[in-house]
């Protein structure tokens, strides 16, 4: 219901579509191929025009990012059991064959962001622990939504979910529970 009433907002704000985040190319395409060809028959991806990259229009669009709040606790909670227990464990440490499926087969381009992420994640860990120490919830709490996201994003399932734990937690200023959930959030970059 939530996402009806954000949908609902965004349209009624002048947008023509609505798209949730973590989208992949089976999500997006549709969506493309929708306001590009109307009612005409849908493209498949081998007949699209190839895009220039280097266009002002698609640099322009590559700088206009927005952050939709969360869209769904259940996307965290899709593996919990019945009893609510977490059973982060029954989830991936890393679901290759959906990343690189996410990058389009593109191999050396995922290996490349990965890299990228791993050491990004591993700087945050660093700012993570310092402001636990100050208790600068807030930016804890946004950082923690980054890696979640990100972590969620590549495939990293347990890594997305330490980080959605952490960023509840930090919400919330619990300081002893953010502690354990930064080093859960380390302990998931490490394995990954």
């Amino acid at each position: 219901m939530q996402l009806q009433v954000k949908k609902k907002k965004c349209i009624d704000a002048g947008m023509n579509d609505f798209l949730t985040k973590p989208f992949k190319k089976g999500d997006l395409l549709p969506v493309i191929n929708k306001w590009l060809l109307g009612d005409e028959e849908v493209a498949e991806l081998e007949e699209l025009e190839e895009i220039d990259t280097d266009s002002d229009d698609v640099q322009e669009l590559e700088e206009l990012t927005f952050d939709l709040p969360e869209i769904s606790a259940d996307y965290m909670n899709e593996d919990s059991d019945d009893s609510g227990e977490d059973t982060q464990n029954s989830r991936a440490v890393f679901k290759y064959d959906e990343a690189l499926d996410t990058f389009m087969g593109e191999k050396e381009v995922l290996a490349e962001v990965l890299a990228e992420f791993r050491e990004r994640v591993k700087g945050q860990m660093t700012i993570m622990k310092n402001l636990l120490v100050n208790k600068k919830w807030e930016d804890l709490t946004r950082e923690a939504h980054s890696i979640k996201g990100g972590g969620w994003n590549l495939a990293m399932e347990r890594l997305g979910d330490a980080a959605a734990l952490l960023e509840k937690s930090a919400k919330e200023n619990k300081a002893d529970e953010s502690e354990k959930l930064i080093n859960d959030v380390e302990k998931n970059l490490i394995s990954c």
